[in-house]
């Protein structure tokens, strides 16, 4: 493999699909020794891999999609945050704290919120390839911006863009 090809490899790292990045962040803490990070990321495989053999078991003949594996690490982060409340009000700090770091661990894999600059320059460029013009519009606006950047918008942030750009 030549020298460009292996640079150009390399630089699509964060376009790799979740599942392969999840393998490779396993590898990666098992190497450097993070045994939290390391435990974190196995059991979100393991989730990965159920969910996979219950796809399989309805004769669904494929394995989680990244979008599915978002769904499991939503709601592994959510598990943990509720655990989280209930370790807060028992006094136990320090299951809080182990419950935190992971879900910072899980959170990595989540795709990145736009910035509120971001969002904006989205709508703009939304609202001008769909001639919107008025405020019935916005319903329109906000639904292509949250088709074109999954759980990277959410309807309050797309909705306050649209809106300024609208009045």
């Amino acid at each position: 493999m030549n020298m460009n090809v292996t640079a150009t490899l390399n630089n699509d790292a964060p376009n790799k699909n979740l599942r392969a990045r999840i393998k490779q962040a396993i590898l990666d803490a098992e190497l450097s020794g993070q045994e939290l990070r390391s435990a974190t990321l196995r059991l979100l495989k393991c989730a990965v891999l159920e969910r996979d053999v219950r796809a399989h078991q309805k004769d669904e003949c494929r394995g989680c999609e990244d979008d599915e594996i978002i769904s499991v690490i939503q709601s592994m982060i959510q598990q943990r945050s509720d655990a989280v409340l209930a370790f807060e009000e028992e006094g136990r700090v320090d299951l809080a704290e182990k419950e935190r770091a992971e879900m910072a661990v899980l959170e990595e894999f989540l795709p990145r919120r736009l910035s509120e600059t971001a969002v904006q320059s989205a709508a703009e460029d939304v609202v001008a390839e769909l001639g919107a013009s008025c405020l019935k519009d916005m319903g329109r606006c906000v639904t292509e911006l949250k088709t074109r950047f999954p759980l990277q918008i959410d309807s309050p942030s797309a909705k306050k863009a649209v809106k300024k750009l609208l009045l």
